[in-house]
């Protein structure tokens, strides 16, 4: 889906006329912002008291004009909130932080992903090759807006040293490399694991980052991660991955993303998808644009293991969620070449209306 879909599908999506004008008369009917009749001219035979009530019925006209239009405006920012809190909106981005040579200055660079969040109405965003100074001035950015929380995989990256050290609120974190996570609202996060993956030989060290997190008021569990590009430990590593986060999807609602290293129809990537061959419980966002099917599934198809290329004309990107919690999924990538040889994935999807029950142990034992 290109930059123009997606933004008629956001609108579209949040499109919240009908609530508010429903609210609106919700209001008249309880008799806030009624119009109040209208007062005759006075004149000469009515005198100074016909006039005096006119004055004052013209105060109260005015009155009633400003709660119309206060009663107006609430009720569209009610709209707006209930429309929003139907759906999450994630995104996906492997910024190459350690190894892709950037223009950018660490303080435009976070402006810059606060643009992205800003303009997306973004509840999540997830990022993979993030240096330290990158996440330390994103964090400054969004201070009292976003959570953020960074799982390092490496400490010692010499290439985020040099372009983003400046960042780091401690000169000991100049050199960290990893994953972080941004979630909607200051304190937001109300949990936090970490899991290393299994690794062959000197394979750079991986992880699986997950935080149980409230954008907009509603749970879920939201994990990030970036698998090996090794064939067979990317597949080692998928399998770890989707043994762990599975099972938690017939329980609450989970969100997987990240740069997974593989493309939707190699084997790895059948552990995730529900569909087309594949034996997940997921669905991806990008998966339901049929520009992209290609050979893979007829055009016909509602789903395919497709998707617009995050990675040149490879989707290595992804944002996987659990089917059972949400629906209409929707999906596209941006490109930024001053900012990653990897794309911007960007995708949306509603909220099932579900008993709002669920079990959030990293053991859960009952459905929601």
């Amino acid at each position: 889906m290109n930059r123009s879909q997606f933004a008629h599908r956001k609108s579209s999506v949040f499109s919240v006329g009908s609530l508010a004008a429903l609210t609106v008369a919700g209001a008249a009917v309880l008799g806030l912002g009624v119009p109040a009749a209208a007062s005759p001219e006075p004149t000469a035979k009515q005198g100074a008291g016909s006039a005096g009530s006119t004055a004052r019925s013209t105060t109260r006209d005015a009155g009633a004009g400003a709660a119309r239009k206060k009663a107006k405006t609430t009720a569209k920012g009610v709209a707006r909130r209930r429309a929003a809190a139907a759906h999450l909106t994630v995104l996906s981005y492997n910024v190459c932080g350690g190894s892709c040579k950037n223009h950018l200055t660490v303080e435009a660079w976070a402006r810059r992903m606060e643009r992205h969040l800003t303009e997306n109405d973004a509840d999540v965003i997830l990022f993979q090759e993030l240096c330290r100074g990158q996440f330390d001035a994103l964090r400054r950015t969004l201070s009292g807006r976003y959570e953020g929380r960074w799982a390092g995989t490496v400490g010692d990256n010499e290439g985020c040293g040099k372009q983003w050290g400046a960042g780091a609120d401690a000169t000991s974190n100049r050199r960290g490399f990893g994953l972080a996570t941004f979630v909607r609202g200051s304190g937001s996060i109300v949990a936090e694991r970490v899991w290393w993956l299994p690794n062959h030989g000197t394979n750079e060290p991986r992880a699986l980052h997950c935080v149980d997190a409230e954008p907009r008021g509603r749970r879920v569990r939201v994990c990030n991660t970036h698998l090996d590009w090794h064939d067979d430990t990317q597949q080692v590593q998928a399998e770890f991955v989707a043994r762990l986060v599975s099972p938690w999807a017939a329980h609450i609602p989970v969100v997987l993303g990240g740069d997974l290293n593989a493309e939707p129809d190699e084997r790895s990537m059948a552990l995730f998808y529900d569909h087309s061959g594949g034996r997940g419980v997921f669905q991806e966002v990008d998966e339901t644009d049929r520009t992209y099917f290609g050979e893979r599934c007829a055009a016909t198809a509602a789903r395919c293991r497709s998707g617009e290329g995050t990675d040149g004309p490879k989707k290595l990107d992804y944002i996987f969620l659990s089917r059972r919690h949400f629906t209409g999924v929707v999906g596209d990538a941006v490109v930024e070449k001053d900012v990653s040889d990897h794309a911007l994935l960007r995708g949306r999807a509603t909220w099932r209306n579900l008993p709002p029950r669920a079990d959030f142990s990293w053991h859960p034992s009952r459905a929601s």
